[in-house]
């Protein structure tokens, strides 16, 4: 573990950041104004889309940086252009788009398909009224899943809770010679352009602001957030991560049920590490 101050902390928002009732516990809000308070800077990096990050922001009470679709898009809510320019952004190719689509079909999975500021679907499943209730945000619903010429940041297959077997754990199988294709919940499988993860656009992230990575933390639970977690210079598992990541992380920290956020945070604050 590198001594260097940490000046970037990263953290994933479902199951890290939130609680089980998909909420900022208060002392997580305190702790990281506190932080972003003292200049160092707060980064969420999360499988959603930035549209997806609107009740999220609002629990906070100040605006951190985002690596949103797990890598695939960077930018900085306090810009008025963030829409238009965002600091990275990666898009699946036509291919990879009609091939994942065409997969998810084939296996019974309906395709959720992820612009920075649209969500479209072809129907409301029980899978998507969960996922509308948790983020807030209802999906644009059309028999046609792209929009105009343009191809999507991420496309998400969803399977029944619980069923992580047979037709979701094929589709990952099929698409990842041509795609990043990770699970962000067991039955939650992202899929983005290849070569894409969390821990290269927070290495990006940290160059922009002109330090590297002997400079950050990343707090996780997914695998999703393994790379990220490798990759910093202190990596903090979440009481409620899958066993691989708590094995990857430097130290873990309570669950998202009982602030653990704010007691990595607090890690870091012993550590004199911030």
């Amino acid at each position: 573990m590198s001594q260097a101050k940490i000046r970037l902390i990263a953290i994933d928002v479902d199951g890290t950041l939130l609680n089980r009732r998909h909420r900022v516990e208060p002392a997580v809000a305190v702790s990281l104004r506190e932080q972003h308070q003292r200049g160092t800077k707060i980064v969420l990096a999360t499988a959603r889309s930035p549209q997806l990050m609107g009740a999220v922001l609002a629990e906070l009470g100040f605006l951190p940086l985002l690596i949103c679709f797990s890598g695939a898009w960077i930018g900085d809510p306090n810009l008025q252009s963030i829409q238009q320019k965002p600091f990275y952004q990666r898009e699946l190719s036509a291919m990879a788009t009609e091939q994942v689509i065409d997969i998810g079909l084939s296996c019974h999975l309906e395709p959720n398909v992820f612009y920075p500021f649209e969500w479209r679907v072809r129907k409301l499943t029980t899978e998507v009224m969960t996922e509308t209730d948790i983020t807030q945000v209802k999906p644009f619903v059309s028999s046609e899943l792209l929009k105009g010429s343009r191809y999507p940041s991420k496309i998400l297959l969803i399977s029944k809770p619980g069923d992580t077997t047979a037709a979701i754990q094929r589709v990952a199988s099929e698409v990842c010679s041509f795609t990043t294709a990770t699970f962000s919940k067991p039955n939650y499988l992202e899929i983005i352009a290849p070569g894409v993860n969390k821990a290269r656009s927070l290495a990006l992230l940290a160059e922009r602001l002109g330090f590297d990575m002997s400079a950050t933390a990343a707090i996780g639970d997914g695998l999703n957030d393994l790379e990220m977690i490798e990759s910093s210079a202190f990596g903090v598992a979440m009481g409620n991560a899958q066993e691989e990541v708590k094995s990857a992380a430097d130290w873990v920290t309570s669950s998202h049920d009982e602030a653990g956020v704010a007691a990595a945070i607090q890690e870091l604050s012993r550590r004199r590490l911030i």
